[in-house]
């Protein structure tokens, strides 16, 4: 089938989000909703296992599916799924469960903003510069930025920067508390009663 993927859905910018353009608003999440409810015959994660063992054409059928478990897209998805029979499945990342901490690339887009991303860099290679490309940070729009950093990610980059977010004394908790964009257990029980949930 034809897979659609959700990361976010809001009624506001979510501060560590805001770079990604990985953001819909409920509003617009509704019409493609009412679109695919109106046009297309949507496909449940059980149905098109099925369609695999008796080897069934969906290639017209549609799946929605979200990523990561982000609280708002499963607020404000799951009620707008269920007003149009839509079912999805949300692939959860475990880190992220009841997460007291900023995801690695929204600490890396926190140093960007405030400036000080060359500060790491430049410290980071000094250390670790055969783990990662150059990057020029001036005129380095954040697509660029975003891009460049999936492609250099390791798990010393990741350490790194979050060894550098407590040197520099950011509330890495408080502001995560904050902006409470993960769930938490209960909300993906409640959510498992309806939907799929994979990981």
């Amino acid at each position: 089938p034809k897979v659609l993927l959700y990361h976010q859905i809001s009624d506001q910018e979510t501060k560590f989000l805001e770079n990604y353009n990985i953001s819909v608003t409920p509003t617009i999440f509704e019409e493609h909703m009412k679109i695919i409810s109106d046009n297309f015959k949507p496909i449940s994660f059980e149905e098109w296992n099925y369609a695999k063992e008796i080897k069934e054409d969906i290639s017209d059928r549609i799946i929605v599916t979200f990523d990561d478990g982000y609280i708002d897209s499963i607020r404000y998805g799951s009620e707008i799924l269920k007003k149009y029979n839509i079912d999805a499945i949300w692939f959860i990342n475990g880190d992220f469960i009841n997460n007291k901490k900023v995801f690695w690339l929204s600490q890396l887009m926190f140093l960007y903003n405030s400036s000080k991303l060359n500060i790491f860099l430049d410290e980071f290679k000094e250390n670790h510069g055969y783990l990662f490309s150059p990057i020029n940070l001036n005129n380095c729009k954040v697509d660029e930025l975003d891009q460049w950093a999936k492609e250099n990610y390791s798990k010393t980059l990741a350490e790194s920067l979050n060894n550098f977010i407590k040197k520099i004394d950011w509330n890495e908790e408080n502001e995560a508390g904050k902006n409470a964009i993960f769930a938490t257990p209960e909300v993906i029980r409640d959510l498992s009663k309806n939907f799929t949930i994979g990981n």
